[in-house]
């Protein structure tokens, strides 16, 4: 997945209590660990496993959709 939108939570009321958020930045890509359907999904950064965190789904599209939005 590619982040299409800054992400900063530090600007929302958190949702969750036990879960750490991931933050984005526009065009970098993330692995997703987890997705449960919800518009959370679970997962780091590409190589960096230590920053998991969950992010918006609705921030981030496939890399493919992402590459092909840039031709």
């Amino acid at each position: 997945m590619v982040a299409l939108y800054d992400f900063d939570p530090t600007k929302i009321d958190w949702p969750f209590n036990r879960q750490k958020p991931l933050a984005l930045s526009t065009g970098q890509v993330v692995e997703i660990v987890h997705d449960d359907g919800s518009e959370w999904a679970l997962g780091h950064l590409a190589g960096v496993p230590e920053t998991l965190g969950y992010f918006p789904k609705n921030y981030t599209v496939s890399v493919g959709e992402y590459q092909a939005g840039l031709l």
